[in-house]
């Protein structure tokens, strides 16, 4: 009975207890409040999508910005590889590799860059073709032959 008692006066015992009662709340919590972020932006995207997709200028901007940045991030690739065959960049491959990569950061935040663009203009493309086309002057010929 004394070592129950000893145990129930144990600090260690009842932050144990206070920990496994508040990570599953906290871990519910925060992930209600991720999932309604994600929603939130996807909600929003999907809003920007059917705002403009009747424009066929703004479609065919948002496409061009794509290949735009996957150009710029295969020439950022290239001048990389260029810079480690030539020589310059050749000392970074014998430091850590934490260096190395801060180094060539500026090609993963391009590639991040043009593939949201990428995804972003594809279901735009996408929300386009869902699109019934109507021809506006045919439908204004219908109604001045009813009159």
């Amino acid at each position: 009975m004394d070592e129950i008692l000893n145990a129930l006066t144990d600090l260690k015992l009842w932050i144990g207890i206070l920990l496994t009662s508040v990570i599953p709340i906290a871990f519910n919590f925060l992930k209600k409040k991720v999932k309604s972020a994600v929603r939130g932006g996807t909600l929003k995207e999907t809003l920007k999508i059917k705002s403009i997709r009747r424009n066929q200028d703004e479609v065919t901007f948002q496409s061009i910005k794509a290949h735009s940045y996957f150009l710029l991030f295969m020439g950022a690739c290239g001048v990389y590889l260029i810079l480690f065959v030539m020589g310059p960049l050749r000392p970074l491959l014998t430091m850590p590799i934490s260096i190395l990569l801060l180094v060539i950061s500026p090609i993963f935040i391009i590639e991040i860059i043009w593939l949201k663009q990428d995804s972003y203009a594809i279901k735009l493309i996408k929300s386009r073709g869902k699109l019934r086309v109507t021809n506006a002057s045919s439908t204004t010929r219908k109604e001045t032959r009813a009159s």
